[in-house]
Formats: C-alpha cells, sequence, structure tokens
C-alpha cells in the first residue's frame, strides 16, 4: 500500500499566510497616522468615508472642541455622496441639536432598536420630529420591503441631507410637523412614532393634548402611538417614562401604555389601539 507523498511544509508557514493580511492592516492604520500627523502640521482638513458617502471637514478645528461650552457651537463638512445618479454635494453644519450620525454617535439610534418587536414587517411607519439620525433607515429595515416609512422634520437642512444620504422607495422625508397629518385619513398608520417632544409640549398642556389627539387619529386598530425621549429633559424634571405615561393617560382618555427602556438610555412608551375600532372606507 503506497502513502500519498506530502510537501514538507516549513514551521509556521500557516501563520506566513495570514501575514500579508495583517500587514496590509498595519500598514493601513500607519498611513493613516501619518497622513493626519502631515495634516495637522499643515493644517489641513481631514476627511471621512461612511458607507461610501464622503465627509471633508471645513475646519481643523476637532468637533468635540467645536461643541464645547467655550467653542462657536458648530462644525462644518463638505458631503459628497456615491453612485453614478449620486444627488449633488452639500455642506452641512453639525450643531449641538443637529447631529449627524455618520460622524458622532447619536442616542436616538439605541431607542429605536429597542422598538424592533413594536414596528413589525409590512407596516406604515410615520415618523415626527426625524432629526438626522439613522433612524428612519432602521424602521425602514424592520418594515421590509413590502412597509415604508414617512418621516417628517422641522430642519430643512437635514431633511435634505436625509433626502440624498438615506435614499430608498421605502423612505419618503417631508418637511414640517403635525400638519403634514392634515390630508391623512384616520387610521393611515400602523406606527405613529414621536422622539424628544418640542419644549412647547412641555410648557402647553393645550397644545400637547392636540397633537397627541392628532397623531392618535391616524394610527390604525392594533396600531402604536410612541413616544421616545433619548435624554433627559431639564425643562421636564423627573421619570420620563411616567412623565411621557402621564401625557398619553390624560390626551387618549384613559388609554393605557407601557414603557421600554432602550439599553443606551432614555425610555420609550408605546399606546396601542384597541383592535376594535373600526377603520374609515379607504385608509390603508
Amino acid at each position: 500500500m503506497s502513502r500519498t507523498a506530502r510537501t514538507p511544509v516549513a514551521l509556521g508557514a500557516s501563520r506566513r499566510r495570514q501575514r500579508p493580511d495583517a500587514f496590509a492592516r498595519r500598514l493601513t492604520r500607519l498611513r493613516r497616522r501619518v497622513r493626519d500627523a502631515v495634516g495637522a502640521i499643515l493644517h489641513l482638513p481631514r476627511t471621512w468615508t461612511v458607507e461610501g458617502v464622503r465627509y471633508r471637514e471645513c475646519t481643523r478645528e476637532p468637533l468635540t472642541r467645536a461643541l464645547a461650552p467655550t467653542g462657536e457651537g458648530v462644525k462644518e463638512y463638505d458631503v459628497r455622496f456615491p453612485g453614478l445618479d449620486a444627488p449633488p454635494p452639500m455642506t452641512i453644519r453639525f450643531t449641538r441639536t443637529r447631529r449627524y450620525a455618520d460622524l458622532a454617535a447619536s442616542a436616538r439610534l439605541p431607542a429605536y432598536r429597542a422598538l424592533d418587536q413594536t414596528i413589525r414587517p409590512g407596516q406604515r411607519v410615520f415618523e415626527l420630529g426625524c432629526g438626522v439620525a439613522k433612524a428612519p433607515p432602521t424602521s425602514r429595515h424592520f418594515v421590509g420591503p413590502s412597509g415604508g416609512v414617512v418621516a417628517v422634520g422641522t430642519d430643512r437642512e437635514s431633511i435634505r441631507y436625509a433626502r440624498r444620504r438615506y435614499r430608498s422607495p421605502q423612505l419618503g422625508y417631508e418637511h414640517g410637523g403635525a400638519e403634514t397629518l392634515a390630508g391623512e385619513l384616520d387610521g393611515s398608520f400602523d406606527t405613529v412614532l414621536m422622539t424628544d417632544a418640542p419644549s412647547e409640549l412641555t410648557d402647553d398642556p393645550s397644545a400637547r393634548h392636540e397633537l397627541l389627539a392628532e397623531l392618535w387619529r391616524v394610527v390604525a386598530p392594533g396600531g402604536a402611538l410612541i413616544l421616545c425621549e433619548t435624554a433627559p429633559s431639564p425643562r421636564a424634571p423627573g421619570p420620563a417614562g411616567e412623565r411621557l405615561g402621564a401625557w398619553l393617560l390624560d390626551a387618549l382618555e384613559g388609554v393605557g401604555s407601557r414603557a421600554i427602556t432602550p439599553s443606551g438610555g432614555g425610555v420609550c412608551v408605546v399606546a396601542t389601539k384597541p383592535e376594535s375600532a373600526e377603520r374609515p372606507p379607504g385608509a390603508s
């Protein structure tokens, strides 16, 4: 019986086969450090690429310093989008209240990820106060190819950016507020979401009652109205879950709610519309 001849393998050969990849990673890190060091000396702006989107800072001042209490409170970036049919480039202004998720961590993402069992495939979702985080795209993954997300915000730059950054047939962005619901039929959405309510809702109970009633109107039977707070509000101290739950209880005539606590902090309070509520003819 003959044995198949084996070619002797030098000790450590398997490790050497893995070394080129590790070496390439180290070389890439070294090049990046050298580039950053040279840029710092020459005061050259830095560039980042996130999912094909290129961000080029307009000044060398670090973002953390620009947003510090003693800083200017704003840092600008030139943005170019990928693809042969790419939308035109634009300049964005990162501020203390307008935070771009590609450039810094967003407090909204943990809140939206915590809703993965509440927002289901095939649903139609309305989001009020969408901001510039990746919340609508995250919701898009929840609803799947058969669902859709309509995101509304009052900041024009945020809406312009979102339309270019998160292009998808399942996502629609509109500039405005709750008045955009005026043309919607009762029960038009399976989930209605509002994140970080504006200060006037905290200060004016009548305005809050009117807004929540309008949001509740467009929730379909069996659907949910969700209020999320991603950070403590200095204007409304106390447990956010209890406060949001009380808002819903007061505005929706005794409708109960449940709280979801995201791992990254904040709270989401969910009120579910009874299945017995009749959906008006023509509502989708």
